[in-house]
Formats: structure tokens, sequence, C-alpha cells
């Protein structure tokens, strides 16, 4: 099975989980499911660590295990990748994979009214873009964003874009 014959954009935890299962989640199923639902390599590891934990090695892994876990890293991480290739597409208005500092600058200071943060975010760009061309394509996007949230006074700010 695959996640592309689940709803596309934003499946809920709910959705994904049943996509595999009905009452208990194969642990070979549990990579997968992660994927679905839109997180990165290492933190499906970090999932996977947990709920072998909770469960034992390989065990089959029901519905509130999994909204527990799942739902609580969910609710404490960031915003995921396709959202922010969504944020992305609409600062780049000609469609050609960047945008400006500024308005990057612009677009994430905009989530806060911290001075001291706007004053951090905007060193963070600056140091960010080194080759001096004055555009971000996604990748450098992504590298600032995920700097931001791996502070986790910024988290909060983060989800706001």
């Amino acid at each position: 099975m695959s996640c592309t014959s689940a709803s596309k954009g934003n499946p809920d935890i709910r959705d994904a989980f049943h996509l595999f299962a009905v009452d208990r989640l194969k642990s070979s199923d549990l990579d997968q499911v992660l994927r679905c639902l839109g997180i990165k390599a290492a933190d499906r590891e970090t999932i996977r660590e947990k709920i072998q934990q909770e469960t034992g090695e390989d065990k089959p892994i029901d519905w509130n295990t999994f909204e527990a876990i799942v739902g609580s890293f969910m609710e404490n991480s960031g915003p995921r990748e396709d959202e922010l290739l969504e944020a992305f597409k609409v600062f780049d208005r000609e469609g050609n994979g960047t945008i400006s500092a500024a308005e990057l600058k612009h677009l994430v200071a905009g989530a806060s009214s911290d001075d001291e943060m706007e004053a951090n975010i905007e060193k963070m760009i600056q140091d960010q873009f080194v080759d001096g061309d004055g555009q971000v394509n996604y990748i450098e996007f992504m590298q600032v964003i995920n700097k931001m949230a791996a502070t986790k006074q910024w988290t909060a700010e983060i989800q706001k874009l």
C-alpha cells in the first residue's frame, strides 16, 4: 500500500495509521506511515525508538500508542516540509525557484513581534547566504527554517508562517 491512495496534501495521523492497519500496525509498516505524514528520516528513527521502548521490538503497534507518540511528536515539531514548500511557492512570484533574501527576512520576521528575534533572524539570513547573490533557493530556505526549528523557543514563531 502507498501514501498515494491517502488523501493528498495533509493526511492526519488517523488516516495514515488506518491506511496500513485496522487495529494494530505492523512494525514493518511504521516507516511508510511516518513518511505519509511527512516526517523526516532522522525524526522517523526517533519515533521508532520511542515506540519500540513502549511496545517492544518488532511488535504490532496499537492505535492509542501510535497516536500518543506520533501525535506528541507532531505537536512539538515544526512545520512539515510540504507545508514549507507551499509557503516558499507563495513568495516565489516568478516561479523560478528563488525568492529574495529581503522577502525571506520579511516573511520570517513577520511571524514575530520580538525585536531580538528579528535581529537573530536577520543575522541567520546574512550568515546563510554567503554567496551574496541576494536570492534564496528552496534548499537555502529549508536550511534557515531548520536552523530556526532547532531552537525550541522559535518553534511557535515558525509555525505562524
